[in-house]
């Protein structure tokens, strides 16, 4: 069973190693063999504990800010507050307008930006 620790160092493990790919580190080994298979192994390892698509889901969900589909945010064009007597406050966006949600302070705060929709 992976923890959310591993998933995280699979994270970072996998950067690293996409890393070394790209600034070819691998490929200073005389050896093609033995170079093939560190990246295999070093492969292996990222793929052990990397999150799949349910824990992207999860992690969109609860860190929409970093993991979130902005394109979603178009959509929010209406703002309600609900209290005990009702609806405390309705805002609409104005035309070509949407409003992006921006959660701050540690979750303590949410904000609604007011974007312009890109044409």
């Amino acid at each position: 069973m992976t923890m959310p620790d591993e998933r995280y160092r699979a994270v970072l493990r996998t950067e690293k190693f996409l890393r070394r790919i790209l600034f070819r580190e691998y490929l200073t080994d005389e050896d093609y063999k033995k170079a093939w298979e560190e990246i295999w192994f070093d492969a292996r390892a990222c793929l052990k504990h990397y999150p799949g698509e349910f824990y992207m889901e999860d992690a969109q969900l609860l860190a929409p800010e970093v993991f979130g589909e902005w394109k979603q945010d178009e959509k929010l064009t209406r703002i309600q507050v609900i209290g005990d007597k009702g609806k405390e406050l309705v805002e609409y966006a104005p035309e070509g307008h949407y409003y992006a949600k921006s959660v701050q302070d540690e979750g303590q705060t949410l904000k609604l930006l007011l974007r312009e929709v890109d044409q």
